[in-house]
């Protein structure tokens, strides 16, 4: 069972170290993906949501980032993957009906499960979203 709670300041550098590793990983370099990164979190629009076990909410198992109908990232540690972590994560933000569009900003783990899940998704710039 995984509890979900909105994220706390104390939250707030695993989810940037992590989503900037990500980037990385996947072709950014350090100082583009820091400043992508701290934008988004900086933008009063931004939300994040946290699972966690029901019974320490400070282990973090996965998070989702998302403003309105936009999925800026979603990550699940790997040990707690196909459990549904992210999935209950997306229903949360409201992110999981296929019916409504949906916008997502990169490429990547987040984007494979935009392109599998909702064929209707699309991809929006950072500046774009930020705009």
């Amino acid at each position: 069972m995984t509890t979900i709670r909105k994220a706390s300041q104390g939250d707030e550098a695993y989810v940037a170290k992590t989503w900037v590793e990500s980037l990385v990983d996947v072709g950014f370099d350090w100082p583009t993906a820091n400043k992508q990164v701290d934008q988004l979190l900086d933008d009063p629009l931004t939300k994040a949501l946290i699972a966690c076990p029901p019974n320490d909410r400070r282990r973090i198992l996965g998070f989702v980032v998302y403003a309105g109908r936009t999925l800026l990232y979603v990550c699940v540690r790997n040990q707690e993957r196909r459990k549904g972590i992210a999935t209950a994560l997306l229903r949360e933000a409201g992110l999981a009906d296929a019916t409504k569009p949906l916008l997502y900003v990169y490429d990547g783990p987040s984007a494979k499960w935009a392109k599998t899940m909702r064929p209707n998704a699309v991809k929006v710039s950072v500046m774009e979203h930020l705009q």
